[in-house]
This record gives structure tokens, C-alpha cells and sequence, in this order.
């Protein structure tokens, strides 16, 4: 029984660890939006919102695996 409760806490925090995440990457998100809005800048093409994420993507592949 005792290990049941163990689980169902150490599921309950990493739930609320990832909600904690979720919502930093959120209001991170809004706050770039809302910069680029007030700057008047235009919002990327289809192109190059492609672009961008396969760049992020190639990089974020590269820092996991650790190669330059």
C-alpha cells in the first residue's frame, strides 16, 4: 500500500513540475508575441516560421547527441 502512495505522489509532483513548465514557456511565448506586436513587426512567412523550426530542430539534435 505504502508504495502505491509513493507512486501516486512522485506522479502528482512531476505532474505539477510539468504544469509549472508549461506555463513558464506560455507566458514566455504571449510575452514574445505581445513585443513583436508592440514593435510592429511582421510576423513571419510560412517559409520562414519552416526555416526557423528546422534550424532549432538541427541544433536542439546537436546539443542532445553533443555533436558540433
Amino acid at each position: 500500500m505504502n508504495a502505491v502512495i509513493y507512486a501516486i505522489v512522485l506522479l502528482g509532483a512531476t505532474a505539477a513540475i510539468c504544469a509549472v513548465q508549461w506555463l513558464k514557456y506560455y507566458i514566455a511565448s504571449l510575452t514574445l508575441m505581445i513585443f513583436m506586436q508592440r514593435k510592429n513587426y511582421t510576423p513571419p512567412s510560412d517559409e520562414e516560421t519552416a526555416e526557423c523550426r528546422a534550424y532549432v530542430i538541427r541544433n536542439l539534435v546537436k546539443d542532445a547527441t553533443g555533436k558540433q
